[in-house]
C-alpha cells in the first residue's frame, strides 16, 4: 500500500460529496429515486446513510438530512437515559415526545432558512410547537437562539404533547417552499424511544411532502407494542430491506465493486480486491465490515495468506463476542459458551464449505445456554434485538423485515459462527 493512496471514510456521514459519486455503486432493489415515503432498513454498514446522502446530492437536492442520533443528543441528556431504553414513564415520555417535536421542526427551520425562506415567516410557523417560556419577541427571527433555548430548556417545561402540531408545521413549510421539501431521517433506532415513535408517524400517507427513514432491523421495538391500523407498510409507506439476500450472487457482486471503489482497487490495498473471495461470507450484508476486513488485511503486511487471514478474522471475533456479550447481558450469561455450543452441534457442517447458521428460537437444547428468557415473550423480543444491534443475530437470508413481526428463526452471523480452523472458509 503506497503512503499516497487515499483511503475513503467508512461512515458515509464523514464523506464528501465528491467521495460519495466516486464511491457510488447503485444497491440491489433500491430505486435510483423514491417515489413516496419509504422506511430503510439495513444492519450495521450495509449502507442505509449512502442511500440518504447519495440521493438527496441525485434525485433528491430538496431533501433535508437529519441525524436523529447527533439531532436528538440533548433528549438522551435530560431523562439520564441512552436511545435504547424501552420503558419510559408516561410522564417523560410525553415530555420527551414534546421537547423532540420541537427540536425536529426547529431544525427543519433552520434548513429551510439556509435556503432562503425568511426566518421570520419560518419563526412562525414554528410558535405553536414552543413552551410559553421559549415563545420569541413578535417579529424575532434568531433561529440559532430558538434553537439553543430548545435543546437546554428542562423537560418540565414541556406541556401535554399534540403530535398533530408537527404535521400542521410541516405542511405549512411544505407551502411555503412550494413543495420543494423532502425529510430524511438518518440513524433512527439510536433516537430515544417516544421520538423514535413519532418520527416513524411521520410516514402516514397524508403528509404532502416525501419522508424517508433509515434504521437498523431493531427499529421493531417502537412497532412492537401493537398494530397500528393507520400506518401499514407497503401501503402507507414503502420499505427497503438492504442487504436481506447477502449471499446472492447480486449482493456479492455489489459488495466486492463498492470494496473496489472504497478502496480505488490495487492502488490502495496491499491485496487486490479479486484476491478476496473469501471475504464476502463473513462480510454479509456489510460493506462497511468488508472495508474494515480489508483493511485489517492490508495493514498486516499485505499477506494474504490462511494464517494471515485466520489472524486478521479471529482478532475481529473476539471483538464481536466481547460486544454481543456487553449488549446481551445479563439476559445471555455467556455468550462465548452459547457460540461454541452451536459450532460442537453443528460441527459436521462447519467442516464443510461456508454456509449460514440459522437458529430457531426456543430450541430447547440451545435455550438454557442462551437464556433466551422463557419468563416472557416480550423480553425474549427485546434480546433478539439487542443482539440485532450487537452484529450477533441477523434476520435469515431471504427473510424481509416486518413491522410487529419477530423472526422466530436467526441466522447466527458467519464471524461466530466460524470455528477458527476450517480453511475451507477463508479459501
Amino acid at each position: 500500500m503506497t503512503s499516497s493512496a487515499r483511503i475513503l471514510p467508512a461512515d458515509a456521514d464523514k464523506m464528501s460529496t465528491e467521495q460519495l459519486t466516486e464511491a457510488h455503486v447503485p444497491h440491489p432493489g433500491i430505486p435510483r429515486a423514491f417515489v413516496r415515503s419509504c422506511l430503510v432498513i439495513g444492519s450495521r454498514g450495509a449502507g442505509k446513510t449512502f442511500v440518504l446522502r447519495h440521493r438527496r446530492h441525485t434525485a433528491h437536492p430538496d431533501a433535508i438530512y437529519i441525524s436523529l442520533q447527533k439531532t436528538l443528543r440533548s433528549l438522551a441528556s435530560d431523562a439520564g437515559v441512552g436511545g435504547r431504553t424501552v420503558i419510559y414513564p408516561p410522564d417523560l415520555a410525553a415530555t420527551l415526545t414534546s421537547k423532540a417535536m420541537a427540536i425536529l421542526a426547529t431544525t427543519i427551520s433552520q434548513r429551510v432558512a439556509e435556503r432562503g425562506l425568511p426566518e421570520h415567516v419560518v419563526v412562525d410557523a414554528l410558535r405553536p410547537l414552543l413552551p410559553r417560556g421559549i415563545q420569541p419577541l413578535s417579529g424575532a427571527s434568531d433561529l440559532p437562539a430558538i434553537a439553543k433555548a430548545v435543546n437546554g430548556s428542562r423537560l418540565d417545561e414541556w406541556p401535554e404533547p399534540a403530535r398533530h402540531l408537527l404535521f400542521d408545521f410541516i405542511e405549512q413549510v411544505y407551502e411555503l417552499t412550494s413543495g420543494s421539501l423532502a425529510l430524511f431521517f438518518d440513524r433512527a433506532d439510536d433516537a430515544p424511544l417516544p421520538a423514535l415513535s413519532l418520527v416513524l408517524g411521520l410516514l402516514d400517507q397524508s403528509l404532502p411532502c416525501l419522508v424517508v427513514v433509515a434504521a437498523r432491523p431493531s427499529v421493531s421495538r417502537v412497532l412492537a407494542g401493537g398494530f397500528d391500523p393507520t400506518l401499514i407498510a407497503g401501503d402507507h409507506y414503502d420499505v427497503f430491506h438492504l442487504g436481506s439476500q447477502p449471499y446472492a450472487e447480486a449482493w456479492r457482486t455489489f459488495l466486492l465493486e463498492s470494496l473496489t471503489r472504497f478502496l480505488a482497487v490495487n492502488e490502495v490495498l496491499g491485496v487486490p480486491v479479486s484476491e478476496l473471495s473469501w471475504l464476502p461470507h463473513f462480510a454479509r450484508d456489510s460493506i462497511r465490515d468488508a472495508l474494515l476486513l480489508a483493511q485489517a488485511i492490508s495493514t498486516a503486511g499485505g499477506s494474504n495468506s490462511l494464517d494471515a487471514r485466520r489472524e486478521v478474522l479471529l482478532n475481529v471475533r473476539a471483538q464481536r463476542i466481547d460486544r454481543a456479550r456487553t449488549a446481551l447481558h445479563p439476559a445471555v450469561s455467556d455468550f462465548a459458551a452459547f457460540t461454541r455450543l452451536v459450532q460442537r452441534r453443528c460441527a459436521k457442517a462447519l467442516d464443510g464449505p461456508p454456509l449460514p447458521v440459522v437458529l430457531r428460537l426456543g430450541d430447547a437444547s440451545l435455550q438454557p445456554q442462551l437464556s433466551l428468557l422463557p419468563a416472557g415473550q416480550d423480553r425474549r423480543t427485546l434480546t433478539l434485538l439487542d443482539g440485532m444491534r450487537a452484529e450477533a443475530f441477523h434476520y435469515p437470508p431471504g427473510t424481509l423485515w416486518t413491522p410487529y413481526e419477530i423472526p422466530t428463526r436467526v441466522e447466527l452471523a458467519p464471524l461466530l459462527a466460524w470455528n477458527g480452523r476450517n480453511d475451507k472458509w477463508i479459501q
